[in-house]
């Protein structure tokens, strides 16, 4: 018998999720950026969302 178990984090990483800057769902093959921080995944939907994710992460959910 195979048994699996995924957490949150690790199926957003496979399908993607909601930018964590302005909310628009991001699939991780599409994504114009991805970064791992904190062992999450966090997919943008833009270049220019991911700059402000980095500019301020604790706001959008990633440690400062």
């Amino acid at each position: 018998m195979f048994t699996s178990s995924i957490n949150v984090e690790g199926l957003q990483a496979l399908i993607g999720g909601k930018d964590p800057v302005c909310g628009k769902d991001v699939q991780s093959s599409t994504a114009a950026a991805t970064i791992n921080r904190d062992n999450k995944t966090f997919h943008f939907c833009s270049t220019e969302c991911k700059s402000t994710f980095d500019a301020d992460p604790g706001k959008y959910g990633g440690s400062s």
